[in-house]
């Protein structure tokens, strides 16, 4: 009776009620909890991508993103003009995005996509146009604002959407595009990136800005290939699963640094294997791998896993006509060619690119990729390291006397040379020194082969600054060391023209797999003709991938 004639009770019931009412108003005056940064802000933005994504790049910092985007922009044409009229600054203050938040970049559905968190307290105005396109406002539900981007002539050609504290914009560049992002990316629940493995995979690779997550199988989807070479990269692609990256640049700008992990599809077979380990070390190559050459390719492996999983690789009817002509050269020149060949290599192997024949213009996709790994569409040479001269020389020797005079022998010092020879011309070459094979396939080849044999360098003779040493060295793990510049020049006397354009920021490659003697590891480095501008460099601790024992390579002769 006293709290009625106080008024207590009623001033508490309508207190309970203006509280009431707040809660169901949204609480819009309420201050909004600030955005996630750092490496798990990019992370969650993971909500905001379909699993449909083919590329995914995640940034701590937009401004990072940013950086990268516009040196692509610059040095990339095909990338440039796909995103032609494209002024990055008009995004950001279309949608509030925050420089300094975490930021995504990614492919899906023929549309790029870039998604942030929004600065919290900036205001965004109305946009009637952006990027000289009419904005068009649209709705789309849980956003605060929606905008649809059309050309001139009406065609839709992007899309803005943002909420409370995320924003995303995209541009199709595909005609074909029919998926609407924008009506997704705000609210898709569990259609949305798993992203716990990258996650995984960044706790235990070098701190760098951004990373990526690239869908081998998706991407593979496109691939183009008869037979069985077209099989075995879909095959490969799909087992390989997601690839995560990260990147950045090194101290000089000049160089982008990548470490890769293929973990693979947890749940799937695949046929791709541990190849065991080298029973030697690759010998000092000094002179061979030069500058001029084209590339240099590394394998080191056991060599009977490795001629298995080469056996395997093959389609049912090659791997039989294999199987046949081994077992005829076995009865012709009575030895067992497995064991005398590959029973007294090393499982080391150098192969060094000096140019390419005029055929693997002659192939496309997946066909003319396939004939450059076989090796049926170069000019180059190969180093094989074995344990005893003595079974391979009475081998050749056989083949020799059984070859019609088409194998010639001839003994210069301390090695021997055999040369097969049909209708005056050099079909192939073999050095036998006293502790490896060269073998040669064209006279450029055996040219810069002979020439290394009658005065082998041990040291010296590599580009410098391309870190080949680190490749080369060592007993397990490969790797691979690709001119690109050069290339790039032939691509465009010759064609694809387009492939050409894509190589046009780049000087060399180099990819050196199995870092760590982890087999789902690889460090890529990427030289550039010219500095990257803008931005900072990501090798605020000192690079790792460039300075780890270094050896180089890269010419092409017309034979």
């Amino acid at each position: 009776m006293n709290m009625m004639r106080s008024g207590v009770l009623p001033r508490g019931i309508a207190g309970l009620l203006v509280l009431v009412m707040l809660a169901g108003a949204g609480c819009d005056g309420c201050q909004r909890p600030a955005p996630p940064t750092g490496q798990e802000g990019a992370l969650l933005l993971g909500e905001m991508i379909p699993q449909t994504a083919q590329v995914v790049i995640f940034a701590e910092e937009l401004s990072s993103l940013e950086s990268a985007l516009n040196g692509v922009m610059d040095r990339a044409p095909v990338v440039g003009e796909a995103l032609e009229g494209v002024v990055l600054d008009q995004v950001w203050s279309s949608v509030g995005a925050g420089a300094g938040l975490p930021a995504v970049g990614y492919l899906a559905h023929g549309q790029v996509v870039l998604a942030g968190w929004r600065q919290p307290g900036v205001e965004v105005e109305e946009a009637g146009e952006l990027w000289g396109m009419e904005a068009r406002a649209h709705e789309v539900e849980g956003a605060q604002r929606a905008l649809r981007l059309h050309d001139g002539r009406g065609v839709l050609k992007g899309w803005a959407v943002m909420d409370a504290r995320r924003w995303a914009v995209g541009w199709l560049v595909d005609e074909e595009a029919k998926t609407r992002l924008d009506e997704d990316v705000l609210a898709l629940g569990e259609r949305s990136l798993e992203v716990e493995g990258h996650r995984r995979f960044l706790t235990t690779s070098q701190q760098r800005p951004i990373s990526a997550m690239i869908s081998a199988g998706r991407l593979a989807e496109g691939l183009s290939g008869k037979g069985q070479a077209g099989i075995l990269a879909q095959r490969m692609a799909r087992e390989l699963g997601w690839v995560h990256v990260r990147a950045g640049l090194d101290a000089t700008r000049r160089q982008v640094e990548l470490e890769v992990g293929t973990p693979g599809v947890r749940g799937v077979a695949t046929s791709i294997e541990d190849l065991g380990e080298a029973a030697g070390d690759l010998p000092p190559v000094g002179g061979l791998v030069r500058p001029g050459v084209l590339g240099a390719v590394r394998i080191s492996a056991s060599p009977e896993r490795f001629a298995e999983f080469v056996r395997s690789s093959l389609s049912a009817d090659d791997r039989q006509r294999l199987d046949q002509w081994i077992e005829e050269l076995n009865e012709e020149l009575r030895v067992d060619v497995m064991g005398n060949v590959v029973g007294q290599l090393t499982g080391q192997a150098l192969v060094v690119i000096y140019g390419l024949e005029s055929s693997f213009f002659e192939q496309e996709g997946i066909e003319a990729l396939a004939r450059l790994v076989r090796l049926k569409s170069t000019r180059d040479a190969v180093l094989l390291p074995i344990k005893e001269r003595r079974p391979v020389e009475d081998m050749l020797n056989s083949l020799t006397q059984v070859s019609r005079g088409k194998l010639q022998r001839q003994v210069i010092r301390h090695m021997i040379q055999y040369a097969w020879i049909e209708d005056g011309e050099l079909k192939w070459a073999l050095i036998l020194g006293d502790d490896h094979v060269l073998l040669v396939d064209s006279a450029v080849a055996f040219d810069h082969a002979n020439r290394w044999e009658r005065s082998p360098q041990t040291e010296g003779g590599l580009m410098e600054g391309r870190g080949l040493e680190g490749m080369l060295a060592g007993r397990s793990g490969g790797g691979i060391y690709v001119e690109l510049g050069a290339l790039r020049g032939i691509f465009e006397e010759k064609g694809p023209e387009d492939l050409a354009r894509w190589l046009t920021p780049f000087e060399a490659v180099k990819v050196r797999a199995g870092v760590g003697e982890r087999v789902d590891r690889a460090q890529v480095v990427l030289w550039l003709e010219d500095a990257w501008a803008g931005g900072t460099p990501s090798a605020a601790v000192p690079s790792t991938i460039a300075d780890e024992v270094p050896r180089t390579a890269g010419d092409q002769e017309s034979k």
